[in-house]
């Protein structure tokens, strides 16, 4: 069953989950190949075998068993999915960016005084395979953040 995707999606017609996997993997532009088991009796019996699962959908990235939708959604929030599809080294780095209140609330009032400052904090997260944090550094701006970056990955 679908050896030459990086991705294999295991699916069946009309499963609501089978399509939202999918369409998460259309949205993060993730190239996928798509075993629907309609109208076979062993379908089942073989993604047993090669997933240890039997529910739809079941998510193959690069021969690996992530599991159904919810673990495929979960990898991507992490920040890991990509990196996992394109076979990259793990524990990695990975920047995010997230809107802080505190800053928030600096950025509006030196706008207000015509200063300058960044609604924006950056976390530079070392994650493993799995999107579970390992380490966290934080930065006030973005260019902090790759200045930090390059230098944890020395």
């Amino acid at each position: 069953m679908g050896d030459r995707a990086s991705v294999v999606v295991y699916t069946l017609s009309g499963c609501g989950h089978c399509d939202r996997a999918r369409a998460l993997l259309r949205r993060l532009g993730i190239p996928h190949e798509d075993v629907r088991g309609d109208g076979d009796p062993e379908f089942r019996r073989r993604l047993h075998g090669l997933t240890g699962r039997v529910s739809v959908p079941q998510i193959v990235v690069r021969g690996e068993s992530i599991g159904g939708a919810f673990e495929l959604a979960r990898l991507a929030r992490a920040g890991v999915l990509e990196a996992r599809v394109a076979g990259l080294e793990f524990p990695r780095l990975v920047l995010r960016r997230r809107l802080s209140i505190w800053l928030t609330a600096r950025w509006l009032a030196a706008a207000l005084v015509g200063g300058r400052c960044e609604p924006w904090r950056y976390e530079l997260d070392l994650v493993d395979r799995e999107g579970t944090l390992l380490d966290r550094s934080e930065a006030s701006s973005e260019a902090a953040a790759l200045v930090l970056e390059h230098d944890v990955s020395r």
